[in-house]
């Protein structure tokens, strides 16, 4: 049996994550969830290597930009996270902060699934071929290109 890759989509309307979840699960075991926090629980648990954030988690405040607290945490525990963020306005300073922290990718609603779909996938693809990288990397002892030094912030600095 093949192994669906993981996928946590975090979006405040519960509305769209049933759609994306249905228009998803059959490529990837998808988690979702609205609420900040449980959103960091299941990425610490599940570890997926792709993560759709819209920015805002606070339907009653839109300035309050959950979304991209949760980028700067997933990313720090992970770098090689792959986050797509997703928001409903379209703030092109927040986009920019948004991939300056580190996103993979960044997309206005409305969601078209078949875009996203293809984000999605490109984003598992880059993920998996970084992780080849840094396995034939440790194979050949050359991760680094000559500089010495393992630890996180020198892993951040060679990470792409």
């Amino acid at each position: 049996m093949l192994v669906k890759p993981k996928l946590l989509l975090v979006d405040d309307e519960e509305n769209i994550l049933k759609q994306m979840r249905w228009a998803l699960e059959s490529d990837y075991d998808v988690f979702t969830t609205s609420v900040e926090g449980e959103a960091m629980n299941i990425f610490e648990k599940e570890k997926p290597p792709v993560v759709t954030l819209d920015l805002s988690l606070n339907p009653h405040n839109s300035a309050d930009l959950g979304g991209m607290r949760l980028l700067e945490q997933i990313l720090f525990q992970d770098p090689a996270t792959r986050a797509i963020v997703i928001t409903g306005n379209g703030d092109d300073k927040n986009a920019l902060r948004a991939i300056r922290l580190g996103a993979f990718d960044y997309y206005a609603k409305p969601v078209r699934i078949e875009e996203l779909k293809i984000m999605i996938q490109r984003a598992m693809h880059i993920h998996q071929l970084q992780q080849r990288v840094n396995q034939n990397d440790q194979i050949s002892g050359n991760a680094f290109h000559g500089m010495v030094g393992t630890s996180k912030p020198m892993k951040d600095i060679f990470r792409f």
